[in-house]
């Protein structure tokens, strides 16, 4: 992945609140990575991409799951909304209010995919 995508990745994590202090940034932040790297690697999350980051980071995939999820539902209750829905919109399901870890992953993938370029170089127009 090259240094812009990761700066767009960071700074669109950053800006629904993610909080750096949780284990689950790293690991959310390698998810990504490797699914902006190979965009087949989201049909297989569990299977490839946990166990691949539990292996860089002498861990397990359930933990990783785990620490993604526990990621998620803090930026869900504790972030910037006005952010979470502008990249999220109307993709989750209401009933469940925030969306799985592979929702998750994947709309994060494809917002750092199509606005990467504008978001690092601070040129994306956040909604206030």
């Amino acid at each position: 992945m090259d240094k812009q995508t990761n700066i767009a990745l960071r700074k669109t994590l950053d800006q629904i609140g993610a909080s750096h202090s949780l284990k689950g940034y790293t690991y959310t932040i390698r998810a990504i990575e490797k699914c902006l790297d190979d965009r087949d690697a989201l049909r297989c999350v569990m299977k490839e991409i946990y166990a691949k980051i539990a292996e860089e980071n002498g861990t397990t995939a359930s933990k990783v799951e785990r620490n993604i999820r526990n990621l998620i539902e803090v930026t869900w209750i504790n972030g910037n909304v006005n952010a979470i829905n502008e990249i999220f919109g109307y993709t989750v399901s209401t009933k469940k209010g925030k969306p799985t870890n592979s929702e998750f992953i994947a709309v994060i993938t494809d917002f750092v995919s199509l606005h990467g370029q504008e978001i690092e170089s601070d040129s994306y127009k956040w909604r206030e």
